[in-house]
Parts: C-alpha cells; structure tokens; sequence
C-alpha cells in the first residue's frame, strides 16, 4: 500500500534534498531521475510519517467504500505544503495551474493582493487600460465578472482572464467607499515594464514596475538613449513594483556594478552563493538615486539594497515591504510542480532585509496605502 502514495514520499523527499540546494527563482527544475521511489526511502519516511501510514493503513483495511488513491496521494502533497508553514509554497497541477493573479497584471494591468481574506488593488501598471480606468491602489474588489471573489478558484479565474475580452471588478473606492463596478479591455499589446521621462535636461527617470524577461533590454536601451542625450542625473523608480524575475533583476544591477558581488542566496543549512556581476562588460555611469515605497518587494527591494551597498546609491521613500526569500518550481515525472522557498537573499550580510524591509537612506511619507501616492518623493 505505501508505494500508492509515491507523490507524499516525493514531496517530502523534495523537501529535504532542497536543504542541499541553493537555487534562483523562476526556473523548473526536474527531479524525477534524482529522486526515486525504493525500499530505502519508503522505509526512512514510513518512519517520519508514521501516524500518516498507520491511518492509511486502518483505512484500507476497514473502509467501506473503494480508496482513490491518486486523489489521496495528491491531497497529502498539498497538506505537507500547508504544514511547512510556507506562505510562497505551493502544489501545482492541472487545478492550480498558475499565479491565480498572474494573468490579471499581464493581460490587464492590475495587481490584486489577498490581505485577511479579502482583495485588493495592490498596484497598477503605466500606460495600460487599467491606469485609464477609474480604479485606484487600495480599492477593495468584491467581485470579478459576477463572481465573489471569496468563491474564485485559481482554476476558475485563470479561465475567466484566458477567456473574457472585458474584465469587470466591482470594488469598494479606497477613497469614498464608492461601490462600482468597472470595465477593463483586455490590453491588445504585451504591457511594458519600463516608463520613462526627463524631467529636465540633465535628470530623467526611468520607472521599472516589475522584473519581468524583457526588463533588461528595455532599461539598456533608455540607459543608451540618455547617455547619448548626455544625461548626468538618473532617479531609478521601484515604488509599486512587486517583485518579478530575480534573474532580471540580476541582469539589470549588471547595468551598473562592475567586479563586484551583486547578492548572495543562503539557504538552510547555511550555504551561502555569491552571485558576482559579468566581467567585461560595459556600465553605464549616472549620478544616482532610487525610489521605494511599501509596496516595493522581492527583487525590487534585493535591486535597491545592492546598489545601495555597492554604488552607495540613495534609496528615497519608505521601508520597503520585507520579502528577501527566493522561491524555486521543482517539477515531479509525474508532472505536478512544487513551488518551495529555498533561500533568503540579500545584498549584504549584515543587513539582512526578511521580514524586516529595506530602510531608506531619506525617508518620505506616502499617502496610506489605501490612496494612491503622489510624487513628493522624487
């Protein structure tokens, strides 16, 4: 009966092979060839799963109606996940596919954030159909499409974004508790990352609103056209920005530092990777500062601190949102993926951001989050 359950033993063998492991975020890694299903590892988890095989067991042995042990095996993977008490950890299938919010920033521009059981507009891309609309950061969504979103499966809205051409959120106004619902179109263009603007002939800014693949090449070539435009002084804004690709934002801090460590990844057994910049590689050279706010997290907050700590660059606003783990997608030959958190990172060791957020070298009050901020700080 144990090897019907080859998903838990996985999962918990996954867990503990991660331990050894010190690997960057948003990539998969397969680990079927790696970890196998043999009398050896049955026994080692039969033993640090005991009451879990003894009440199989019992099951099996008493219950009436037929066991479907695909749906058991697939079940316990998850609840091994919950109690890891992991908030990024996650097991996905063919039911949970995806970021459930993934799909609403992509194709919409919107970014929901679950606080308390209920959502939020958590940030809004530039230049997209949801910037034109009436929403605003910190409303309250109740409903999309109809549907509460109290009762909205990943499954269901990942369908819902996939498939609808007008996106309609009823929200609650963060500003006059107005209850309205509103129509988005679906954006007909890949959303860009990087917004720029000159703000006078020697400073300009350049505004990253998330890490994603094409990060890189866009701030490379507005970095091109201001160094040819002459441009001394350049403000950096991260406010709003969520996170993303920590591999991009990699590529970006490459922009700037030269011979120097960028970040280093530490895992749980205290293993720690220096990640280095390029060698030979040319940098782009700005009087610098950098803009945060609270909502500034993960690879956002990893950007400032290094070019804080290597560029001694200025970090104005507020204390970032405190996110400095690293997650990892490990796929099963079965083809379900584990999301895992398999390291803190850092800029620098003795300023360890987890929990904690990043603190501003001048610091400027924004609105509450419920309001949008205005632009006091740059």
């Amino acid at each position: 009966m144990n090897k019907k359950i080859g998903n838990v033993i996985i999962s918990v063998g996954i867990l503990s092979l991660i331990a050894f492991s010190t690997i960057q975020s948003s990539k998969v890694f397969h680990l079927e060839k790696q970890i196998s299903i043999n009398e050896e590892t049955l026994n080692v988890y039969q033993q640090r799963l005991g009451n879990t095989f003894k009440t199989l067991d019992i099951i099996e042995k008493y219950e009436y109606f037929p066991l479907d042990f695909e749906d058991i095996d697939i079940e316990l993977s998850k609840l091994i996940l919950d109690a890891i008490n992991d908030p990024y950890a996650q097991y996905i299938d063919e039911e949970n596919d995806t970021d459930p919010f993934g799909g609403l920033k992509q194709t919409y521009g919107c970014n929901l954030t679950k606080i308390n059981s209920e959502y939020f507009i958590w940030s809004i891309d530039p230049h997209t159909n949801s910037k034109h609309s009436e929403l605003r950061v910190g409303d309250r969504v109740t409903h999309i499409n109809g549907i509460p979103t109290s009762k909205l499966t990943p499954k269901l809205l990942n369908t819902l974004v996939k498939e609808i051409e007008t996106l309609q959120l009823t929200r609650i106004s963060s500003e006059d508790d107005k209850i309205q619902t509103i129509s988005i179109e679906r954006e007909n263009q890949v959303i860009n990352t990087v917004t720029s603007k000159r703000l006078n002939s020697n400073t300009a800014t350049i505004k990253i609103s998330n890490f994603y693949s094409d990060t890189y090449t866009r701030v490379f070539s507005k970095l091109t056209e201001y160094k040819n435009a002459d441009i001394k002084n350049l403000v950096i804004d991260l406010r709003d920005n969520n996170g993303g690709s920590l591999d991009s934002a990699k590529f970006v801090l490459d922009l700037f530092i030269d011979e120097a460590d960028l970040y280093y990844m530490e895992n749980n057994m205290n293993k720690v990777q220096v990640i280095p910049s390029k060698d030979k590689h040319p940098r782009f050279e700005f009087n610098l500062a950098i803009l945060v706010d609270r909502r500034s997290a993960s690879a956002a907050e990893l950007f400032a601190a290094s070019m804080r700590n290597n560029l001694q660059t200025p970090i104005v606003g507020e204390k970032t949102y405190g996110k400095g783990v690293s997650q990892f997608y490990i796929e099963t030959s079965e083809g379900e993926i584990l999301k895992l958190t398999t390291s803190e990172i850092y800029a620098n060791p003795t300023e360890k951001y987890h929990g904690h957020g990043v603190m501003p070298d001048i610091y400027v009050e924004s609105k509450p989050w419920i309001t949008p901020y205005t632009d006091e700080a740059l």
